[in-house]
């Protein structure tokens, strides 16, 4: 869908249905990656039992999220940033860390360049392709960081999606670590949007934030937990 002409987020149900005419119930929604199978009874039951608190605006510092994070996994709270949708993440990000030159691999989700361009910087891409299943090619992005360290390309930032959209594809755990060792040499900031991580197992780089200061890793209640912010 679009509004005057540019691309938005997918999941607006509302804008389909007014434009259709029809309840949302009837329409089958494959604009956004959200679990049909939809919220899980405890997290049902974890709504029901707040809904006193609506009077009340809510925590701005989110701090019990931050302190059940920190609990899972060992993550100090003042390390975790908490959004409404990792979406919102994906653009504050470019323009708080002042990226003015980020590599992305993909093909991936539309808003990586989109928030870099909001932000005043540039883009380039890495692709993958059918030679390689479309895995996310990391050795690539690891060569132009390595570059980078002999005087060229500057490259402030890369964002990857683990495993990736719309591919499913995951990345190596090896390639990930060579990544973030090139990176980290080259001060370059790695981005990881592992939104889908929960259908993979153990593949999740969180234990690898107290090693690699300039990593960022973004997680998300909507794709796995079916609770979209």
């Amino acid at each position: 869908m679009a509004v005057n002409g540019a691309p938005v987020h997918g999941g607006n149900v509302h804008a389909a249905a007014r434009e259709l005419h029809r309840p949302i119930g009837s329409i089958l929604d494959f604009s956004a990656s959200i679990n049909p199978l939809g919220p899980s009874r405890q997290a049902v039951r974890a709504l029901h039992d707040a809904a006193s608190l609506v009077e009340h605006y809510p925590d701005p510092d989110c701090f019990s999220l931050k302190r059940a994070i920190e609990h899972r996994w060992q993550i100090p709270t003042d390390c975790v940033v908490v959004g409404n949708g990792s979406t919102e993440l994906i653009d504050v990000i470019p323009r708080a860390l002042s990226i003015r030159s980020a590599l992305i691999v993909g093909p991936t989700y539309g808003e990586y360049p989109r928030a870099v361009r909001h932000a005043g910087g540039r883009t380039s891409m890495v692709l993958a392709t059918g030679e390689d299943d479309y895995r996310p090619p990391l050795e690539k992005v690891t060569h132009r960081l390595l570059e980078q360290r002999r005087g060229r390309a500057g490259i402030d930032a890369v964002f990857i999606c683990h495993p990736n959209s719309p591919t499913g594809r995951p990345c190596r755990r090896a390639d990930l670590q060579a990544l973030f060792n090139a990176a980290d040499r080259a001060r370059s900031c790695v981005i990881l949007d592992e939104s889908f991580i929960e259908y993979c197992g153990e593949l999740s780089s969180v234990r690898h934030l107290r090693s690699f200061p300039r990593l960022i890793i973004l997680r998300s209640f909507t794709k796995f937990y079916g609770l979209p912010g």
